[in-house]
C-alpha cells in the first residue's frame, strides 16, 4: 500500500510548474521572450529537463544558440 502511495505522489501529485526563458543576447537580459508549453493548460512544463528542453529547441530554431542565452524557473 505504502509502494502504492509514493508511486502516486511522484508520477502524479506533482505540483512542479516550471516555465522558461529565452534571452535574444545573453549580453543585454533585458530582451526576452516568455517560452511555454505547447502541451499543457496553462503553458507549464512538467519538468525542469522538459523545460530545458523545450527551450533550447526554441533557442535554436531562432538561430539564437551562439548568441542567445536561456533558463527555467519553478513556480508553485
Amino acid at each position: 500500500m505504502i509502494t502504492l502511495i509514493l508511486i502516486y505522489l511522484i508520477f502524479f501529485d506533482s505540483d512542479e510548474k516550471w516555465y522558461g526563458i529565452m534571452y535574444y543576447n545573453k549580453n543585454d537580459l533585458s530582451k526576452y521572450e516568455e517560452i511555454e508549453s505547447p502541451t499543457s493548460d496553462d503553458g507549464s512544463f512538467k519538468s525542469e529537463e522538459e523545460c530545458l528542453n523545450f527551450t533550447e529547441e526554441m533557442l535554436d530554431r531562432k538561430g539564437l544558440g551562439l548568441v542567445g542565452d536561456l533558463e527555467c524557473f519553478e513556480f508553485e
